[in-house]
């Protein structure tokens, strides 16, 4: 009896909820309604007075001061009614707006939307004359474009006249222009403004490479004829803005000798133009000198890219040094040529042989060239199609692009670099020496010690002799661990290339 009384009461207390729910909710609506109604009231007199856009706080205490029901219904009918509200507002705003904003010349950030009112243009630096062309949503809508300080046209395609600037400089000349958009609804006077600042853009930057080179020759290069002999490696670096160069051959008196031995470095600032040539050490057998060759190749090249009115590619480059008077001599090398497209930063190559170039940015491995080889120890090679017809040609060579940035290293080599320190060593020591603060010349060095020591020691697990063990030594004794050790003896000249990108 108790029990069942219990159960009858819960049940009585579960119907009541429902029924105080369902009337709460009824009058809910009814306040709703009230609601709407008051701030329609709001909406029309607020449009009488000499506003034209009806006050959000009014419409919303109009509307909550009808509402007189529980807590939970009103907390509903409230974000109701703030959304109707809401929707009354911007229904005026969506009145006068562009659907989009076209523009003749330049760059409009940030992109175009019919919400966003403010916005930068960059043209370029030598325009004169600048056309907007507005597309309001309505046909009807009137749009006006002008200056700030103007008063505004009524056309909406107007031709704004740019006024040129005495000299470019980092200042740039700015120009404020006000985009009108107004528009009539509902017997109401609607208005949107949008601002563009005109910019003119900076001139582009103009890319170079702070270079440093540093080799040293293997033993027994020293001084022949009052000239120290710099060994079979050639190099040349060369600027066309300073239309300076700096190669083997303008540095052949001014090698020096420390405990290491001979050695040589060199620097150019903002060059634009680099290159690496290692003479091929057989010519040793029959009297020449393998040196000679390289040399003059890198001498033609440098001639040619340096002295033209308009860049020269790398490969084109080639071609002429490879057909060129001077190199018709016994003798024949590799090579890999660099050049910096200097408005588009990109950095273009050329590689031949198995010298070589890897791109290195933020420490990180960004591009790197691959060797080219006929078999194992026998790279490609450029030398006089008269003396030596079966030589490679210029057309041979792999051609690269690359785009580079501020702060980029490029680090040029001949293979005695690449063949006694792997990729992922230089790229430590290039990092190190960036957070050291060293200059190219002073990063050249570092890599050009540690091939070095490298290419003497009998124990190191150089690149050189893991190549030797897969060639020579069978797969089932490499995979007991047997193998090969030390470094090569080599010729060793490394270019360091810190990307910079200054304005003219």
């Amino acid at each position: 009896m108790w029990r069942q009384r219990r159960r009858t009461r819960r049940r009585s207390s579960r119907v009541r909820a429902r029924e105080d729910w369902a009337s709460d909710l009824w009058h809910g609506f009814g306040a709703a309604e009230n609601g709407a109604k008051a701030a329609k009231a709001a909406k029309v007199s607020a449009s009488a007075s000499t506003s034209s856009t009806p006050s959000l706080q009014l419409l919303f205490e109009a509307a909550i001061s009808q509402l007189k029901t529980s807590r939970r219904v009103q907390t509903i009918v409230t974000l109701a009614v703030g959304l109707l509200v809401i929707r009354a507002a911007t229904r005026n705003r969506d009145a006068a707006y562009l659907t989009d904003l076209g523009v003749s010349h330049g760059v409009l950030t940030p992109r175009f939307s019919p919400r966003r009112q403010e916005y930068v243009l960059e043209i370029p630096e030598d325009l004169m004359q600048l056309t907007l062309r507005p597309v309001p949503k309505y046909e009807s809508a009137v749009v006006s474009v002008g200056s700030v300080q103007d008063d505004p046209s009524a056309d909406s395609n107007v031709t704004i006249m740019m006024s040129r600037p005495s000299s470019v400089t980092s200042t740039r000349t700015e120009k404020l222009l006000r985009i009108v958009v107004r528009s009539q609804k509902q017997q109401q006077q609607h208005e949107r403004t949008y601002t563009v600042r005109v910019k003119r853009a900076l001139p582009l930057p103009v890319g170079s490479m702070d270079v440093g080179v540093f080799g040293r020759p293997k033993q027994g290069s020293g001084v022949e004829g009052g000239r120290y002999y710099l060994g079979e490696d050639a190099f040349f670096a060369g600027s066309r803005r300073s239309r300076e160069m700096r190669s083997s051959k303008s540095i052949a008196a001014e090698g020096q000798v420390d405990e290491k031995g001979l050695f040589f470095y060199s620097f150019l600032p903002q060059a634009s133009s680099i290159g690496v040539a290692d003479g091929v050490g057989g010519w040793k057998e029959m009297g020449v000198d393998p040196g000679e060759y390289s040399k003059s190749l890198m001498e033609v090249a440098a001639n040619e890219m340096i002295g033209a009115q308009q860049p020269v590619r790398p490969e084109e480059a080639l071609k002429q040094a490879q057909t060129a008077e001077e190199t018709q001599v016994p003798g024949t090398c590799t090579a890999t040529v660099l050049d910096i497209d200097q408005k588009r930063m990109l950095l273009r190559a050329a590689n031949l042989g198995d010298s070589g170039y890897i791109v290195f940015r933020n420490g990180k491995e960004v591009c790197r060239s691959q060797a080219q080889l006929h078999q194992f120890n026998m790279p490609y090679q450029l030398g006089s199609l008269e003396i030596e017809p079966d030589s490679n040609t210029a057309e041979d060579a792999d051609l690269y692009t690359t785009p580079v940035r501020e702060g980029d290293v490029v680090v040029l080599a001949t293979d005695g670099l690449f063949d006694n320190v792997s990729n992922m060593r230089i790229g430590k020591l290039v990092q190190s020496g960036i957070e050291r603060n060293f200059d190219p010349v002073q990063i050249a060095e570092l890599l050009v010690d540690e091939a070095y020591r490298n290419s003497f020691a009998s124990t190191a697990n150089t690149p050189w002799a893991l190549a030797m063990t897969k060639e020579v030594v069978p797969r089932w004794k490499r995979v007991l661990g047997t193998g090969i050790r030390g470094g090569k003896r080599d010729d060793i000249t490394v270019m360091v290339g810190i990307v910079r990108s200054d304005f003219l």
